[in-house]
């Protein structure tokens, strides 16, 4: 078992505060010495005209067993301790370290990964954006369309390399019970 650190997206650290989040998905990263199979094309193509993500071309950042370290934004505040913005959406002032600096050892979200799947990003169900802590209500008319322009929009913001257009594979790593 293997401990890797993850930061999270803003709506994962949320749904994880609530402890609602059941899937982490990330763009699959080419490994560079592939590169030149890519170019020349010596991979193997799917029947749905993609090819197979193969360990020997990507590989998941966790494995089945892994744990999972969630980190997110943080602050610590001497007389208050070590403050999670999550926990604190409607608070001025505070200059938040990024998720990708926070030591993993102040890191509250320990979860054991299940199962790793690759997948294209579209279409993205509902179910799945939901899991990965995004919320995309489906009881009100019109508003599963809003909610996938707001996912669309967020996903945009957090992987810029990735873009939602290119319509790349993603790796979706589904989570255990935390620990």
């Amino acid at each position: 078992m293997t401990t890797i650190p993850f930061p999270l997206t803003p709506y994962e650290a949320e749904a994880a505060a609530r402890g609602e989040l059941g899937v982490i998905i990330r763009p699959c990263g080419v490994q560079a010495k592939f590169m030149q199979q890519l170019r020349n094309g010596s991979f193997e193509m799917s029947q749905d005209g993609g090819f197979d993500c193969d360990v020997s071309v990507v590989v998941p950042p966790a494995q089945p067993g892994d744990v999972i370290v969630g980190l997110e934004s943080w602050h610590k505040e001497k007389g208050l301790g070590l403050l999670y913005e999550a926990e604190h959406l409607e608070a001025t002032g505070i200059c938040w370290q990024p998720a990708a600096t926070m030591p993993p050892e102040f890191a509250r979200h320990r979860w054991p990964v299940e199962s790793v799947e690759c997948k294209r990003l579209h279409p993205m169900p509902a179910e799945h954006a939901a899991a990965a802590g995004f919320d995309w209500p489906e009881s009100e008319p019109g508003a599963l369309v809003m909610g996938q322009h707001e996912f669309v929009y967020a996903w945009d913001v957090q992987f810029p390399a990735y873009p939602w257009d290119s319509n790349l594979f993603v790796w979706l790593h589904w989570l255990g019970g935390a620990e």
